[in-house]
């Protein structure tokens, strides 16, 4: 399902990903890359929960994620951006114990690790971490697309606009970029 989409090459530290360049946008951050697709829409923004967020938004954001490589064993991953509780109650040598919902565990292509769901009405992310060998580890998020879950009021309105990508088919597109990633030699 993937061959015709364009090939996104991270020579340092070294993997590849195929994605809809028709449809999302690539692009770099520190060591990060991160995959995104919107659409023009001013709306209210369901997760300002501070002064700091800005109450209305340009955009609906219907996709976004970011990969990263460490070059850390996943038990050293897991500590330095997890810490805390995850590392002191859930943290098992090289696995993390299972709670569902919070803690999951996953596998995507070739790809075997876990899921851990972090938010508070219905915003925050999916932070998935999968050992790539003993020194290293993919760390991906994935942030929750409020605007289109039931949790908001309007949502319905949301998913007819021109050009969204449904939770449905945002998923699925998530699951076929991941299959598609490649450590490169």
């Amino acid at each position: 399902e993937t061959k015709d989409w364009e090939i996104y090459q991270y020579k340092k530290p070294g993997f590849e990903i195929r994605y809809p360049a028709d449809i999302l946008t690539v692009s770099k951050e520190g060591e990060k890359v991160i995959l995104t697709h919107s659409i023009p829409f001013e709306h209210p923004n369901p997760c300002a929960f501070s002064d700091e967020a800005p109450a209305t938004v340009e955009e609906l954001t219907d996709f976004r994620v970011t990969l990263e490589t460490i070059s850390k064993s996943f038990k050293q991953t897991i500590a330095t951006y997890e810490g805390g509780s995850i590392t002191q109650y859930y943290l098992l040598d090289d696995t993390l114990r299972i709670e569902p919902g919070f803690i999951d565990k996953m596998s995507i292509g070739e790809l075997n690790g876990y899921r851990i769901t972090k938010g508070v009405e219905g915003c925050g992310l999916f932070t998935y971490y999968f050992p790539l060998d003993q020194n290293n580890t993919l760390k991906v998020e994935r942030s929750f697309i409020t605007e289109l879950q039931p949790i908001i009021r309007n949502h319905k309105e949301y998913l007819k606009l021109p050009g969204i990508i449904p939770p449905d088919e945002e998923e699925k597109l998530f699951d076929r970029i991941l299959s598609s990633f490649k450590i490169l030699k």
